[in-house]
């Protein structure tokens, strides 16, 4: 099965910059997080019917490199995703 690709053009509603510290759960470092939407052009439709392009997407910038269960998510190629979780209609994902 071939896999197909799209390309989706994100534009920042808000962001945010923090520098996060719990080293109980090995979290610490920079991180930015950007609430955006997609052009209005954009014709991406996910299951049950919507449309990317309606939704906002919350997504995380990380400083360094994934840990080992960020990386389980990931393809070995892959430097972060985005995610749709339609039983919460939420769009979400995170890059390193």
């Amino acid at each position: 099965m071939a896999m197909s690709s799209c390309t989706i053009y994100l534009k920042p509603i808000s962001w945010s910059h923090e520098i996060r510290r719990y080293p109980t759960i090995n979290v610490q470092g920079l991180q930015l997080r950007a609430t955006c939407r997609t052009l209005r052009d954009s014709d991406l439709l996910l299951s049950e019917g919507h449309r990317l392009r309606d939704l906002e997407i919350e997504l995380s910038i990380f400083q360094g490199d994934p840990d080992a269960k960020e990386r389980e998510r990931l393809s070995e190629q892959a430097i972060g995703g985005i995610w749709w979780l339609p039983d919460q209609t939420f769009v979400h994902g995170f890059f390193f």
